[in-house]
């Protein structure tokens, strides 16, 4: 199986997926992710992935039997050309990962607490669903079950993380 990684970075999918599969390509626009991604291939001995550094709408990229697109969409402006490129590119599947809230969307009420302005909070599953149909896809979806964890190690690692993504 050839897989595709639209927006792999350093390759947290990408890395276990090429143990498993014939080759896999991670298409990313970020140099040091990709920097990251290749030390990982290094580390870990594994040389059937390939690299095209840029973002997906310039990329030149094979098409493989699946492309994976795991939380990238969140940020994407004009999702429906990006989203029939993904199938272009597709013989198989195209596999789309996304939080049904968008990160970091628990800073909303604190945002404006600070900021005395809404937080405009990026779309992610629900809004992702609806512009799918309008484009006559109607995936198969798999909810995976919600955690209730703190991400946080500390409250003090907690008060830092929300106030740099408050930008305080």
């Amino acid at each position: 199986t050839a897989v595709l990684d639209v927006g792999g970075g350093a390759g947290r999918l990408a890395l276990p997926l090429a143990l498993r599969c014939k080759h896999v390509t991670v298409v990313d626009p970020s140099s040091a992710m990709l920097e990251q991604l290749g030390a990982g291939m290094k580390e870990n001995e594994i040389d059937n992935v390939s690299i095209v550094e840029g973002t997906w709408e310039e990329a030149a990229a094979p098409v493989a039997d699946v492309v994976l697109c795991a939380h990238v969409l969140y940020g994407v402006a004009d999702v429906v050309p990006f989203i029939r490129k993904l199938e272009s590119h597709a013989r198989r599947s195209v596999l789309i990962v996304s939080f049904f809230d968008a990160p970091q969307s628990y800073l909303g009420p604190l945002w404006k607490a600070v900021h005395g302005q809404d937080r405009i909070d990026l779309p992610a599953l629900p809004e992702l669903m609806g512009v799918l149909w309008e484009m006559d896809i109607y995936p198969d979806v798999d909810m995976m079950p919600h955690r209730r964890r703190s991400p946080f190690e500390s409250p003090e690692a907690a008060f830092d993380q929300i106030a740099r993504g408050l930008f305080i």
